[in-house]
């Protein structure tokens, strides 16, 4: 193994480690609770339907066989199959706890195996583009670290995989315009197909950087082999979830998502859904990531190295901008942040290696080093307590008799986006400071208990890490103990990083 990869492989186990230590351990939100059902429904009964709702509401539709089906693309619940055996596997040590608690805990992990294999790839992405080791080692830690990557890596959304996915398509782009090989052109075409098959909107990035790769294709008359090495993985994915829509809906056109009870089609205004996204006080991307303010000045001398390299990351954050400013749903509703804007953060954060090189001047340094302690902050808050527990208190009747966050009044969720008197981070805070590590009562043998609205609520309450939550539960000292072993290969792997950047 070359240097290049064990380093990349040292990062990776870095934040894999790490992201484990801070893990949630459950799945919180309805979209992710549908897609885990159709994974438990694919490796214990062999289907893609869904048995029962999850406290009274799935993101779905019935076909037309009277089946309850998912409304998401098959990729997720498909890569989250192997987790649940593993967690279906670890759930025959303790026979006294529901399956249901380990599948659920090993499935989560999915997002945290993607985030950190895409900081791995930023780290080779960099060292391809010229960036010295230190300086791409350092732009992979401010990835993992200083972006809302890191918070999102605790959830079972389906971003931070379509993240990894679309950077890695362009990482394969590059290196197959300074190679040329076709074999680098296949496994891009088949990282942007899997980007499909995790989320639709994975066709905006084959669109980008399919022009990218046209233009920097070589002209050596192998054309129609460029193409099919391109498109064929491409063609698959898309023949899968026109397929995967004719075995739920008897139809190749429908999706899922026609009649569902949320807004999802383009109904926002252009320039509300853009300013929402990013500079209003609840859902601007800078104020979740503010590294990326870095971006601005950073571009500028990007483009005077890596001109189309340039192109492409401007072009695939306009493109992604613009499609969900019109989105019904721009703001990802109840989570952290603009969770649609994950999959481009990546892209705003590379040319950033073009500014650190330039760190000599001592206000320019100063400045550098506070956006970088201010996003660090902000994850680490983020990571510490759930923002569930605000949304709730605010907009949600029975959380009125939180102490924290009685509103006095009704609020919508526009409030939230917009009004800076419920700006996110600060309530972020309160919750920190008064978060609880009382034990819970709770049987947990009855996995029932585990959908109930109030015993999920008291959870969301403490600190929100899966520790945390065993040592509240009262569970066996023993599942404590696991902690152990992600701490200690946490701390050798940074050890042996910062020794491998002297």
């Amino acid at each position: 193994m070359s240097e290049r990869k064990k380093t990349a492989f040292l990062i990776w186990i870095f934040f894999f480690s790490l992201y484990i230590l801070t893990a949630k351990g459950f799945i919180k939100h309805f979209d992710g609770e549908t897609m885990y059902q159709v994974t438990r429904s694919i490796v214990e009964d062999g289907r893609v339907s869904v048995e029962k709702e999850f406290a009274g509401r799935i993101m779905g539709s019935p076909g037309p066989d009277g089946n309850l089906y998912s409304k998401y693309e098959i990729g997720h619940s498909v890569a989250a199959v192997p987790l649940y055996m593993v967690g279906r596997a670890a759930a025959d040590v303790f026979p006294s706890l529901p399956r249901t608690l380990f599948t659920r805990f090993a499935c989560s992990l999915l997002g945290q195996f993607a985030t950190a294999a895409a900081c791995a790839v930023i780290y080779l992405f960099c060292l391809d583009l010229g960036y010295g080791k230190r300086t791409s080692v350092f732009l992979a830690l401010l990835y993992g670290l200083g972006t809302m990557a890191w918070p999102y890596s605790k959830t079972f959304f389906r971003e931070p995989v379509s993240a990894f996915l679309i950077l890695s398509g362009a990482c394969c782009a590059y290196r197959y315009r300074l190679r040329g090989r076709l074999s680098t052109l296949f496994a891009c075409g088949a990282f942007l197909g899997g980007a499909l098959l995790e989320r639709q909107d994975g066709a905006l990035a084959i669109a980008v950087i399919g022009v990218y790769v046209a233009c920097a294709s070589h002209r050596d008359g192998r054309a129609a082999r460029r193409f099919f090495s391109f498109l064929a993985p491409v063609a698959a994915a898309a023949a899968v979830n026109l397929a995967y829509n004719w075995a739920r809906y008897g139809s190749i056109w429908i999706t899922g998502y026609e009649g569902q009870d949320i807004d999802t089609g383009f109904s926002t205004p252009f320039f509300v859904g853009l300013y929402g996204l990013l500079l209003s006080s609840g859902k601007s991307v800078f104020i979740y990531s503010p590294v990326l303010v870095l971006f601005l000045p950073s571009i500028f001398f990007f483009f005077a190295g890596h001109r189309k390299e340039a192109l492409l990351f401007v072009s695939l954050i306009a493109v992604y901008t613009c499609f969900y400013a019109r989105w019904g749903y721009w703001h990802g509703g109840w989570c952290w942040g603009p969770r649609f804007m994950l999959q481009v953060v990546p892209f705003a954060l590379i040319p950033v290696g073009s500014l650190l090189r330039r760190r000599n001047s001592a206000p320019v340094a100063a400045v550098l080093v506070m956006v970088i302690a201010a996003s660090f902050a902000v994850q680490v808050l983020a990571v510490s307590v759930s923002e569930m527990r605000f949304l709730q208190a605010a907009m949600v009747p029975w959380e009125a008799d939180d102490p924290l966050f009685r509103p006095g009044r009704k609020v919508l969720h526009g409030d939230i986006i917009f009004d800076p008197a419920y700006f996110p981070l600060r309530a972020q805070w309160r919750s920190y400071l008064n978060c609880s590590w009382k034990k819970l009562s709770g049987d947990l043998r009855d996995p029932s208990v585990l959908e109930e609205t109030s015993f999920r609520r008291e959870l969301e309450r403490g600190p929100d890490v899966w520790w945390a939550y065993l040592y509240r539960l009262g569970l066996p000292p023993l599942l404590l103990l696991s902690v152990v072993p992600p701490l200690v290969v946490c701390a050798v792997s940074f050890l042996f990083l910062v020794r491998r950047t002297r």
